[in-house]
């Protein structure tokens, strides 16, 4: 499985859900996606959010390790605010993208 991250998710970030994911993710490399990044204002501070767009978003790419597990998922879901019951309801959704 593999991961496109433009923003608090990239490892050494500095936030708690991106050390605690640092040992189960391999860097892979610099990469793009369509799409355009929006600041969302929030009370505990701003941060992006990546719509649909024509614009080109600069992130990284990470291969997760043998060690990554639906905990680690459900930790990335619960940070992002994601409810799998109720995926249409949710902050964020998971998409693949090329």
């Amino acid at each position: 499985m593999r991961f496109f991250f433009y923003g608090t998710l990239i490892p050494g970030s500095g936030n708690r859900v991106s050390d605690a994911l640092r040992d189960t993710l391999a860097y892979v490399g610099p990469a793009t996606a369509r799409g355009r990044l929006y600041a969302v204002a929030d009370w505990r501070g701003p941060y992006p959010a990546l719509l649909p767009g024509s614009g080109t978003v600069h992130g990284a790419v990470y291969d997760a390790r043998g060690e990554f597990g639906r905990g680690d998922l459900a930790m990335m879901d619960a940070y992002e605010e994601f409810d799998p019951r109720a995926p249409a309801a949710s902050l964020y959704h998971l998409r693949r993208v090329a």
